[in-house]
């Protein structure tokens, strides 16, 4: 299987979808995946999609992290941070990575 180089030349027709050599690590639930998709509004673009992003658990995790970023009193702050951290763990198992052909895991990116 062909890797591309995100940082050399890859296709780049709106729709291409291609592996690359560089890992992208969901910040959500840390999945990692090197399938990437070109498009994107108004152009083209590198996009990368985490292959756990349409599970209803993985949407649960994302609300709960961006809830987190917002001010709260310090000890709602830990209960859900202790939430979050007991989700994870719930669906660790659940989690798919989508590595396909022998990528470089030194060149780790977060989506």
């Amino acid at each position: 299987m062909d890797l591309y180089d995100l940082n050399k030349s890859y296709p780049s027709k709106r729709g291409d979808v291609f592996h690359s050599l560089q890992i992208f690590v969901c910040r959500v639930c840390d999945s990692m995946t090197n399938r990437v998709i070109i498009g994107g509004y108004p152009g083209y673009g590198v996009r990368v999609k985490c292959p756990n992003s349409e599970k209803e658990w993985h949407n649960e995790l994302k609300k709960k992290i961006a809830w987190l970023d917002k001010p709260h009193p310090k000890k709602y702050r830990e209960e859900l941070g202790a939430e979050i951290c007991e989700l994870r763990a719930r669906y660790k198992n659940d989690i798919e990575n989508d590595i396909k052909g022998r990528p470089d895991f030194l060149q780790k990116r977060y989506i």
